[in-house]
């Protein structure tokens, strides 16, 4: 019998209160794509490629807070061995629609945010500034930020980070892992039961900034008359998790490995 994997992708809001340090909102849309979803082999010491799905879905969440496209990607076959990690593969590009009350993501907008990272960055680095913060530039190549509703729209963003990477960042993803291996391992059998989770809060991820504020704190270039609204990558609130018959380990965010 071949075991399948159920992947869910969903939101888990976190009402917790968040003091930012510039005007935060929240999403109506953010689009990630996942390029590839990995488990971890024990014994070799080496990721196995268990999906390729290369799909887009939209992590905001419905009222009840769950995705109300929930993406549901059946058919991934799983060996049955040892497994002690998983691994999420998404595209650099992300894609966010929103506002903060008064500022709106305007339509076309393109922002990508070079510079060092750690190869090891945590979620926990996120809280209003990538990591790296005072080596980051952000180049907008259309402007992203308006005042006027009826230029709203989607903006994509390009986190290429990776520039501490020897030869550059030459790919364009994003890998999130366990930064811990999982102690004792799953096993996972021809009979087991797998479903596996990535949860994302999405609150306050929509961030205006000012061309003062870009010039404290982030280094932005050619970034326009009205600033820039940038999104960050979810915070407070994101777990992954793995469920092999009956037992689910789980990853909060500061736990989490980010590899540019």
């Amino acid at each position: 019998m071949r075991k399948f994997l159920r992947l869910l992708v969903f939101i888990i809001f976190s009402f917790v209160f968040v003091i930012p340090c510039f005007a935060n909102g929240n999403p109506t849309h953010y689009k990630m794509t996942i390029q590839a979803i990995y488990v971890h082999d024990a014994p070799s010491n080496t990721w196995v490629l268990v999906a390729s799905p290369n799909q887009e879905v939209d992590i905001v969440g419905d009222s009840s807070g769950q995705n109300a496209v929930a993406a549901s990607l059946g058919g991934i076959s799983i060996p049955p061995g040892t497994y002690d990690n998983f691994k999420l593969r998404i595209s650099e590009t992300m894609k966010v629609t929103g506002s903060n009350g008064a500022d709106y993501t305007k339509a076309g907008g393109v922002i990508t945010i070079t510079g060092l990272t750690s190869s090891a960055a945590s979620t926990a680095d996120w809280p209003t500034d990538p990591p790296g913060a005072g080596v980051v530039t952000m180049v907008e190549t259309v402007d992203t930020l308006t005042t006027d509703s009826a230029q709203a729209g989607e903006v994509s963003m390009v986190l290429d980070l990776g520039a501490a990477k020897v030869g550059g960042d030459s790919d364009n993803y994003i890998e999130v892992s366990g930064d811990n291996n999982i102690n004792p391992p799953l096993t996972v059998t021809s009979t087991s039961q797998v479903s596996m989770w990535f949860s994302f809060d999405t609150q306050n991820t929509v961030q205006s900034l000012s061309n003062a504020d870009l010039t404290i704190g982030m280094g932005g270039t050619d970034v326009g008359g009205n600033g820039a609204t940038i999104f960050l990558p979810p915070q407070a609130g994101t777990t992954f998790s793995i469920t092999v018959d009956g037992r689910t380990e789980s990853v909060s965010a500061s736990g989490m490995r980010i590899d540019f």
